[in-house]
């Protein structure tokens, strides 16, 4: 489900490009017209029955200043068993609903599609110095069975000199069997490339965790 994909912005990252990686939530931040990016990494999931190798992969495309295109994949996934799967791809737009020069929070919608499942977000970004926090609440529903769960996600990340960040987020999905995670991690802000590194842990699956590393790389 899209809600496991990692993606993240915060106030450094806002200096250079809108980095939406990593984590669980999404930024209400977009990629400005004529924009585009590359959003990347290795992600790992265990659970009782093993590992899950996997590289969530996004580009982001900025149609309007008001608008973002996102297309997204998994690619290549592969099991501690030695299966090969691909996973299933879809496609994102975010729009801008409120962003005032003023005052220092941004609000956006995010609406999200594959075969199986689709999904509409409310996101809240917010920031004061070298704080920044946000928040994420929306619904998704199966497409076969007409069945949905809803996400509640917050976070705070702080700033640190060299364009460097910490975060720490938790989200709770609710469905018939409720899922909440707490995951942390850190950023470090280049030119245009953004590298990251967390680590998440479900708190109702015993031994359910994830550790990624990627990078968020401006192409235009």
């Amino acid at each position: 489900m899209i809600w496991m994909y990692t993606l993240i912005s915060t106030v450094w990252s806002a200096e250079i490009v809108s980095v939406d990686r990593p984590s669980v939530g999404t930024s209400a931040y977009l990629v400005e017209k004529g924009g585009i990016q590359l959003e990347s990494g290795l992600q790992i999931d265990g659970s009782q029955t093993g590992q899950l190798y996997s590289l969530p992969t996004m580009i982001r495309v900025g149609l309007h200043d008001r608008l973002e295109l996102r297309p997204y994949t998994s690619i290549l996934t592969h099991t501690t068993s030695d299966t090969l799967a691909l996973q299933t791809s879809g496609v994102q737009a975010k729009v801008k609903i409120a962003h005032p020069e003023s005052k220092q929070f941004s609000l956006s919608i995010l609406a999200s599609s594959d075969l199986s499942a689709g999904s509409g977000m409310l996101l809240l970004d917010a920031w004061q110095d070298n704080w920044s926090v946000w928040v994420n609440a929306g619904h998704s529903v199966e497409y076969d069975t007409n069945t949905g769960s809803s996400l509640v996600l917050g976070g705070v990340g702080y700033a640190l000199p060299k364009k460097q960040g910490l975060f720490l987020e938790s989200s709770a999905a609710l469905a018939d069997t409720p899922t909440v995670t707490i995951e942390g991690g850190y950023t470090k802000a280049f030119e245009s490339v953004q590298i990251d590194v967390y680590t998440l842990k479900n708190l109702t699956t015993p031994d359910g965790w994830q550790i990624a590393t990627g990078v968020g790389w401006r192409l235009r």
